[in-house]
């Protein structure tokens, strides 16, 4: 069984319908509700479609807000990334390559949004392993599932970083399986995080 300790115990967990952003938020999206916050003057239009990364967890939550979505829980993006039946990896059980997913540092920085469909989930979601890690809305803490409700689970209440999921370009192999957790400061942004957004489906 491979996973670190803050990856169990493995646990099934029901949650409600929910639409997730095939893509990960460019950075020209990001640039343009900054400029419509009056925080920049304009849009910066170099490198328009890679992902936009040195995000705090705060603004990051805002512009999905802005969107009238919000960051995915983490059960939400690893459902995404597993699927209904438990891939290992968003695209299935294949150990990743390059033309998979963008990771292992060689190049040392991310790759245009949806620049590897092999690497899509069969959902059509992209880059959810690699590229580069993404921002959920849970709190991180290493023995939250040992106790996590079994249905909707929205992580702890409170904590000192939050939980980003996926992997990165900079990361090893092992960090992009689906189950794989990190966690980072949340009042700074990095360069190998990103986000997308989602929201709870409306019938």
């Amino acid at each position: 069984e491979h996973g670190l300790p803050d990856e169990r115990p493995v646990h099934l967990v029901s949650i409600a319908s929910f639409e997730i952003d095939r893509y990960e938020v460019t950075h020209i999206a990001f640039e343009s509700f900054l400029v419509g916050q009056g925080r920049k003057k304009k849009v910066d239009m170099r490198d328009a479609n890679l992902p936009a990364v040195n995000v705090n967890w705060t603004d990051a939550s805002a512009y999905c807000r802005s969107r009238g979505a919000r960051l995915p829980t983490e059960a939400e993006w690893e459902y995404a990334a597993r699927g209904p039946i438990g891939r290992s990896y968003p695209w299935g059980e294949t150990r990743p390559n390059a033309s998979l997913a963008r990771f292992g540092g060689q190049e040392r920085k991310a790759l245009t949004i949806g620049s590897l469909p092999q690497g899509a989930t069969p959902e059509g979601v992209h880059d959810l392993a690699g590229n580069v890690a993404e921002w959920v809305q849970d709190w991180w803490h290493p023995n939250y599932y040992a106790k996590s409700p079994s249905a909707d689970p929205t992580g702890p209440t409170e904590g000192d970083y939050r939980v980003a999921r996926g992997g990165s370009w900079n990361q090893p192999p092992d960090e992009l399986r689906a189950s794989a957790r990190l966690y980072h400061n949340p009042e700074k942004g990095a360069g190998h995080i990103g986000f997308r957004c989602a929201k709870s489906a409306e019938f």
